[in-house]
């Protein structure tokens, strides 16, 4: 906007003297729209000039100074048309301006903008003048249109509500006027997978660092951990091992190599580089690129070593031991391996380093198979104990005392394994006074703000240690939840925090605070923004209004009654009714959901399908039905079905046939409420995997998609042998199936012909209508995306949803998150504002509400109300 004309300040004190009426300047042709309000004694309509108040009495007006209006803004009242409006500013002030109606910040705006000394936004320059983010368009006026007619921003692939022109006129960014404003809300109960690593700023206990695995990545909290914030951006590889701090550097281990921040974690950049170029860095092809363990010298912060390896006994797959240093605070790094025996290096991983606080030269290495000690920063290393270590931690008032965790499987029933050296690490006796028997500690720390404390954690109940005499005695400090689980801390000034399950306390130990969760009564949680659950599928209730079930990896089934706001772990489930029992006589549990679905004519009967995340005898993962015929409150294991294979999808009919789809085993189906099972598919392909869904006009027709095979069609019912392949050639891969109420088949496709498939004519024909990025890197017949889940919207058939997830190939993320077609696939737009998790498993509409959840790898569950 431009103002020009205005009478200098000096005008204005006569004005308010002797209120006489002078000439009126106005606007000029510049500016769109209508302002008004009042600062000080002055009023001011755009319509039709700057005005003086007279007295109470409008008796009339004088011409005012622009300048004068903003220097001092205390409102008073409004003049619109010589009307004294709004006296108590009864619609709000910001910036001491007085708002016309609820929603029109602009005079306030204007009046903070000149107060400010920002310049007012011209219009057709093409620079921000006003400094809000916006180049020629500025706020709403007061009748809630742009003041800048000509919108720039259409096709920017953005949609900026309130900016954009209208929604009809720029679908590529909005979507049409459907959802214009919509971000996706994260509404997870918080925790859950390995939260790898936790660390505090050095100088800031407020300021606490968390890793997770599992595509979790990295959370930063700002108030001590009490709430959480997701910071990924630039972090490609979210699967995290190890946080290193110093300050505002903070580097991770990845399993594709090390990430470093310079603003204390909210931004990241790939460090991976030797002098020469590019280290290994896939983890997923080449364990030595999968880093364990990173340390910054705190005597020289410039001093990065990095070890390799995977801490978690499923994922690590232990293999060649390399350590990394560099020297140029991660730009650049080269392996430094000298002195570390052939043997170790095998079937090893660097788990931790500690250096000597006071002398950069001083290193300590703890691995699962020796303790090595460097006494050159790192440049060649010295065997120093023969036993593995878990953890090693040096005295910052005598690098000569180091404690040690000596190395134990988890499961062993032995400990304790805390060890002492007095002498640098030559000889070690066992500290172990007032420590429980079979205690097997994971981490130790010294508080670096009282070094007469040492803490360690425990690995097998999840508890806390502290020493205040140098380890001469131990007591528990708790909090110890018996969880098998491996378990992170740190400590600053007698606060403590410790991962995984989430636990902070800031009293040394003597109270402790859930952090990943806040209790919202009779056991239902609401998360704090740590979140690390992996959904595998978002069930909603078909008759209870605000029900929703989540289906989880890991910890099995959530219940939330208002719509994900809270949900209730039903633990049960996963602790009772999913035991099973290997040929050797040993019991194993399926605690991983897989998914569910309730019962067309009782939806107080339910299925759900549950996992076991080990191998069975065969070397596959195991499966089993569990069945609730009261509402979800007590269950039990469906036993007539001969597969104990994964159960990847189920399916009930309201003429009360249940199909469940099981990996490798294929198709079964149950006519008497699970009591017996029969194998119906055709039997072919490599049945990993699949989906079956029937025609949504005659329930007798059933689709069939299997992963790597293809498309198969039953026109009575699914019995055995009526299955006829369709669009052989064309649907090979099918990954996800939807079908429209119009009785349109939506197929999301992976491999060669990747994309999303259309039929409207039963599956006879289908046409590919969108397809993402495909391989540029070079790997033959490798998609740079991976679909997952594919969606229809019950009230619109034409509107269909598509998810994703990341692919990383070591450097750059590839994954689009979730797309959406409102125009029956003809157009298709991105829509991940607020998605921090691209990993999209799931999705699932609420045919009542509108609203679409989104399950992700590992970030919770995500809710979009597509009815704003």
């Amino acid at each position: 906007m431009r103002v020009s004309g205005l009478l200098l300040v000096g005008l204005v004190a006569m004005f308010a003297v002797f209120f006489m009426l002078f000439s009126v300047d106005v606007f000029d042709d510049g500016i769109s729209g209508r302002v008004t309000g009042v600062c000080n004694s002055f009023s001011v309509d755009s319509d039709v000039g700057f005005y003086s108040k007279g007295s109470s009495i409008v008796s009339g007006c004088v011409a005012a100074s622009v300048s004068d209006f903003c220097v001092n803004p205390c409102v008073v009242g409004e003049y619109v048309n010589s009307n004294l409006v709004y006296f108590n500013c009864s619609n709000g002030c910001v910036d001491g301006a007085c708002l016309q109606s609820a929603s029109n910040p602009s005079l306030a705006q204007y009046c903070a903008d000149r107060v400010g000394s920002q310049s007012i936004e011209d219009c057709d320059n093409q620079v921000d003048d006003d400094n809000d983010g916006l180049k020629d368009c500025d706020d709403n006026d007061c009748d809630g249109n742009p003041l800048c007619p000509v919108d720039p921003y259409c096709g920017d692939g953005t949609c900026n509500a309130g900016v954009e022109e209208d929604c009809n006129s720029c679908f590529s960014d909005c979507g049409g006027c459907t959802n214009l404003t919509g971000q996706w809300e994260q509404i997870g109960p918080g925790g859950g997978g390995w939260f790898r690593s936790v660390r505090f700023h050095p100088s800031n206990s407020n300021i606490v660092y968390l890793a997770g695995d599992a595509n979790g990545g990295f959370w930063k909290s700002y108030d001590g951990g009490r709430t959480w914030n997701t910071r990924n951006t630039g972090l490609y590889n979210m699967h995290l091992e190890d946080i290193a701090v110093s300050e505002n550097t903070v580097i991770v281990a990845s399993r594709g190599g090390v990430y470093k921040s310079t603003d204390a974690g909210e931004t990241w950049q790939y460090k991976w580089q030797s002098i020469t170029g590019p280290l290994v860095r896939d983890g997923v092809d080449n364990p030595l690129g999968w880093i364990a363990s990173v340390h910054i010298s705190p005597k020289n912060p410039q001093l990065m070593l990095a070890g390799s390896g995977g801490h978690h006994p499923v994922w690590s797959h232990p293999s060649f031991l390399n350590v990394y240093r560099s020297t140029d605070s991660g730009e650049t790094w080269g392996i430094s391996n000298a002195g570390i025996l052939e043997s170790d290096k095998t079937d090893n991983v660097v788990f931790a380093f500690s250096s000597d606080p006071n002398n950069v030269n001083v290193v300590f290495m703890s691995t699962r198979k020796a303790l090595y000690k460097s006494i050159n920063a790192g440049v060649s290393w010295t065997k120093v104990w023969n036993n593995g270590a878990w953890f090693v931690a040096v005295d910052p008032k005598n690098s000569n005392t180091v404690f040690a965790l000596k190395y134990m499987n988890e499961y062993s029933n032995t400990g304790p394994n805390v060890y002492k050296s007095s002498d640098g690490g030559l000889t070690w006796v066992l500290s172990s006074n007032g420590i429980a028997d079979k205690v097997i500690g994971e981490e130790i720390h010294f508080d670096p703000l009282n070094t007469n404390n040492l803490y360690f954690s425990e690995r097998m109940k999840d508890n806390i240690y502290k020493s205040t005499n140098g380890g001469q005695s131990w007591v528990s400090i708790g909090p110890s939840k018996g969880e098998f689980v491996s378990t992170s801390f740190d400590v600053l000034g007698g606060k403590l925090i410790k991962a995984p399950d989430m636990f902070v306390s800031f009293n040394d130990g003597q109270s402790w605070e859930r952090t990943w969760a806040t209790d919202m009564g009779n056991g239902y949680l609401k998360g704090t923004g740590a979140e690390l659950l992996c959904v595998s599928h978002v069930a909603i209730h078909p008759t209870i209004p605000g029900k929703l079930y989540m289906v989880v990896y890991d910890s099995g089934l959530w219940e939330s009654l208002d719509y994900g706001n809270t949900w209730k772990h039903l633990k049960d489930v996963q602790d009772t009714y999913t035991v099973k029992t290997r040929s050797d006589g040993t019991p194993y549990r399926c605690y991983s959901g897989s998914y569910m679905a309730f019962d067309k004519n009782n939806p107080d009967i339910i299925y759900l399908g549950m996992r076991d995340n080990e191998l069975d005898d065969d070397g596959e993962t195991s499966g089993v039905i569990i069945k609730s015929t009261d509402g979800g409150k007590t269950w039990n294991e469906v036993r007539g079905l001969p597969s104990e294979r994964v159960i990847h999808n189920i399916l009930t009919l309201k003429n009360g046939a249940i199909f469940a789809y099981t990996q490798w085993d294929g198709l079964y189906r149950s006519t008497d409420q699970g009591t017996t099972w029969n194998r119906v598919d055709n039997q072919n392909g490599h049945q990993l995997s699949g989906v079956v869904l029937p025609d949504p006009q005659n329930e007798n027709i059933l689709y069939e998609t299997i992963m790597w095979t293809g498309l198969f069609k039953s026109t009575n019912g699914g019995d055995s042998g009526s299955w006829i392949k369709k669009a052989d050639g064309i649907i090979t891969n099918p990954v996800s199936m939807s079908i429209g109420s119009d009785g349109t088949i939506w197929i999301l496709q992976a491999g060669g012909s990747a994309g999303v498939f259309k039929s409207t004519n039963g599956g006879d024909l289908f046409t590919k209508v969108f397809t993402l990025e495909t391989d540029e890197e070079g790997f033959p017949g490798r998609n740079l995306v991976d679909y997952t889940s594919i969606v229809v919207d019950p009230k619109d058939p034409n509107t269909v949803y598509m998810a994703s997830k990341d692919f990383y190939d070591g450097l750059v993320a590839k994954g689009v998150g979730v797309y959406v077609t409102r125009d029956g696939g003809a157009t298709w737009r991105p829509m991940n504002d607020g998605l921090t998790q691209k990993f999209v498993k799931s999705l699932t509409i609420d045919p009542v509400s509108g609203t679409l959840y989104a399950g992700t790898y590992c970030h919770g569950v995500f809710r979009l109300n597509m009815n704003n």
